[in-house]
Parts: C-alpha cells; sequence; structure tokens
C-alpha cells in the first residue's frame, strides 16, 4: 500500500533530484490525504518512518549492488514511452493575464493555429483578463497561479508555494514541455518546477533590453531559449555559437 510506496522510495532511489522532488510533494500529499479523510493513507507515512532505520540500512546495501544510475533507468523507460506518445501535453505559461503587448498577440496566433491532434495546450498564468477570456474562447484550459514579484524578500513563501502549484499541475495534467512567454519572473517560476520535475522548458524571448545577471541564471533553467529576431538574440551574445538559442 501506501506506506510500502514510500519504503521502496526510501530504500531504492538514489538521484538527489528524484529525492527532492518526492519530499516536496509529501506535505502536499499528506495534506490532501488528510482533508479528504483518507486516514489510513495519512497515517501510512508514518508507519513509514517507524520502519526507517531498517531501510537505510538496506538501502546501503542496494547502493552497493546497483549497475544502473536512477537517471539511467529513468531514461530507458522515458525513450520507450516516447516512441508510443502521439499527443503531448504542453503548458504555455505568461506573466500577463490581459492582453498587453505583442508577446500575448504572438502566443494567441500560435496557439489558433497548433495541432490540437498532437498538441494539448494547458495556459498558466497569475490573473484573469482579456487574454485568458480569448484563450478560453478558443477552448484552451487556464489555470491561475499567483507570481509574485522575486525583489520582495517577504514573498518568499508565496514564491515557493506557486513553484509547487506549478509542479502539481505538471504532475496531474502530465506535462510533457513548458513553453514560457514570461519575461523574466514566470521563466524563474516555472523553471526552477521544470527542473525539479525533469521536463524541458523553452523560452519565447520577445524583449530587447538583457537582464544582467539573471539572464544567466535563467539560462540555467531552460532547455531552448527561442528569440523573436536578431536584435533579441544580441541580448545573448555571451551564447554566441550555443545551440541553445534559435531564432
Amino acid at each position: 500500500g501506501e506506506r510500502n510506496r514510500y519504503l521502496v522510495i526510501w530504500k531504492n532511489i538514489f538521484d538527489r533530484r528524484f529525492l527532492l522532488q518526492h519530499f516536496v510533494f509529501i506535505p502536499l500529499r499528506l495534506a490532501r490525504n488528510l482533508f479528504r479523510g483518507k486516514l489510513v493513507l495519512f497515517f501510512s507515512f508514518f508507519a513509514a518512518l517507524g520502519k526507517l532505520n531498517i531501510v537505510l540500512k538496506r538501502r546501503r546495501l542496494e547502493k552497493e549492488k546497483a549497475s544502473r544510475t536512477d537517471r539511467e533507468i529513468f531514461t530507458i523507460f522515458k525513450n520507450r514511452s516516447n516512441i508510443r506518445k502521439e499527443t503531448f501535453n504542453v503548458l504555455y505559461l505568461d506573466e500577463w493575464g490581459g492582453i498587453h503587448g505583442g508577446g500575448q498577440i504572438y502566443l494567441l496566433n500560435l496557439l489558433r493555429k497548433i495541432n490540437r491532434n498532437k498538441f494539448i495546450p494547458l495556459f498558466v498564468c497569475p490573473y484573469r483578463g482579456s487574454f485568458t477570456d480569448a484563450l478560453e474562447r478558443l477552448g484552451i484550459r487556464v489555470k491561475i497561479v499567483k507570481m509574485q514579484r522575486l525583489v520582495n524578500p517577504l514573498n518568499i513563501f508565496s514564491f515557493i508555494s506557486s513553484v509547487i502549484k506549478i509542479m502539481v499541475i505538471i504532475k496531474q495534467e502530465n506535462i510533457d514541455l513548458i513553453h514560457s512567454n514570461a519575461a523574466i519572473r514566470g521563466t524563474i517560476y516555472s523553471g526552477i518546477a521544470a527542473k525539479i520535475m525533469r521536463i524541458p522548458l523553452i523560452w519565447h524571448v520577445h524583449i530587447l533590453n538583457p537582464a544582467g545577471p539573471i539572464d544567466g541564471f535563467i539560462n540555467l533553467l531552460v532547455t531552448k531559449i527561442i528569440v523573436v529576431a536578431e536584435a533579441v538574440k544580441k541580448r545573448f551574445k555571451w551564447l554566441k555559437g550555443s545551440e541553445k538559442i534559435i531564432i
């Protein structure tokens, strides 16, 4: 049951990112089970904790015997599943719920023309407005996640909560790819969630002005950077020759 699921993970998983993802979701899983009155599932975690000493001893033995890393095993099964996969769930994200410029118009036009037989879109933004109204008229589902400004240290708890919410969406919706249409803030939120959940993220950049060290930090979070023009590409001149950036 639920207790054994915890024990199997604690005994057999060694990859730090996989473990981080697991431990981040434990409080959410416990809260959900308690709220739904599933007390057996709730107390299963504490039953598993009671066997932690035994698990840790066996964990050391398993690590000595392991012939493949967790990532190698994950890649094998991921490649097999991708061979059969005919549709891809894509999370599109923006910092605006209203139409404030060419970036939102571009994304709206893209989603009008996207092949819905192959790509299943889901849109995430901080609030509802003219942009979300237009997307819902296209039949695209919208989810709201707050994205407070990161310059205020008092927003740290809101930031963590929002990143976790994006991770929950990724898991529940079986998201294969994130397409960030956001400038900075939304890409950091979604980028951290994508890194933890180990899915690719495309950052679509429309703005000419560089963000200094923040651009370098975001570069560590994203898989590809798409710029809308040669002029915007100059913002990332330090990536010259890299296949990571495309027009």
